[in-house]
């Protein structure tokens, strides 16, 4: 299965490509890399603003791009299709922006070229962990971790290299650059289920009361689970017990519904991604559990 969807988005795709496209171009076009790489001299000298874009897709080596792309193959998609494939872009571009000038800014060493899809990707991982704590990947294909937990060894690794000043060649600070994007736009600009309309979906499962959690207790919520293995509930389980609903989350619930059925009018239920069908089935029992008291 690609990402979460099965397929590839439209803008992860191109940016896959791109990419691949890039990294090919600079060991086979001369003067390629120089030019496009992000350093100080070429963005504060010579001008060159288009290198806080183009450094974005240029490479160290194999391995380098591996790993961000199979980052980017396996989260991506489920951002783009839930925020929209110009929402997606433009908050991956815009990442990549910010962690270059965070490491050229404030590194020891801003004279030195800076390359790589990482700080973007860092804001798409922040992303992802934020908005699905307890979904688990398969390291190296094999082990299974929550996702909570890599975003946070991640964290550490970096907030640890900026300390140490290591000078280990990782762009440690472009890294939280992207990490802080990704924390700006869910607290800011990401939509609420009550403004959804094609943007993201925060659902229930990011929600432990009638409101939304502020990026703040999402984060605290990733820090306690450390040393504890209880499961958080899905579903907003305090409703059953107390009998209370919470009448905004109600009204998204049937505006949901009502979306999703014109669609399947439309184009079928076949056609609806698993996104959707589970978004679909937790609405109907929410409605089914009001209809019943």
């Amino acid at each position: 299965m690609i990402g979460a969807y099965g397929m590839l988005t439209p803008v992860v795709k191109r940016i896959l490509i791109a990419n691949v496209v890039a990294f090919l171009l600079q060991y086979s076009v001369p003067g390629f890399f120089d030019n496009f790489v992000l350093t100080q001299r070429g963005l504060v000298n010579d001008f060159k603003l288009y290198q806080l874009i183009s450094y974005q897709y240029l490479h160290g080596g194999f391995s380098h791009i591996f790993f961000n792309m199979l980052l980017l193959f396996f989260f991506g998609p489920t951002l783009e299709s839930n925020w929209g494939s110009r929402r997606f872009f433009l908050v991956y571009t815009t990442a990549g922006i910010v962690a270059g000038l965070a490491q050229l800014i404030l590194s020891n060493s801003p004279t030195s070229a800076i390359l790589g899809a990482s700080g973007s990707l860092m804001a798409v991982l922040t992303a992802f962990a934020l908005y699905y704590p307890n979904q688990e990947i398969l390291i190296w294909f094999i082990f299974p971790v929550k996702i909570k937990y890599v975003f946070l060894f991640v964290l550490l690794i970096d907030i640890t290299g900026v300390l140490s000043s290591s000078g280990d060649g990782i762009a440690h600070w472009a890294h939280l650059g992207g990490v802080a994007v990704g924390l700006i736009y869910v607290r800011f600009f990401s939509p609420s289920p009550n403004s959804y309309g094609g943007g993201g979906w925060r659902g229930p499962s990011y929600r432990s009361s009638g409101r939304g959690e502020s990026v703040t207790e999402k984060m605290r919520d990733l820090f306690d689970s450390f040393g504890s293995e209880k499961k958080k509930p899905k579903m907003t389980y305090h409703q059953k017990e107390t009998k209370a609903y919470d009448y905004d989350l109600l009204k998204f619930y049937r505006e949901e519904v009502d979306r999703l059925l014109d669609k399947i009018n439309q184009v079928g239920y076949l056609n609806l991604n698993d996104d959707e069908r589970k978004r679909l089935e937790e609405a109907s029992d929410y409605l089914k559990q009001y209809d019943s008291h």
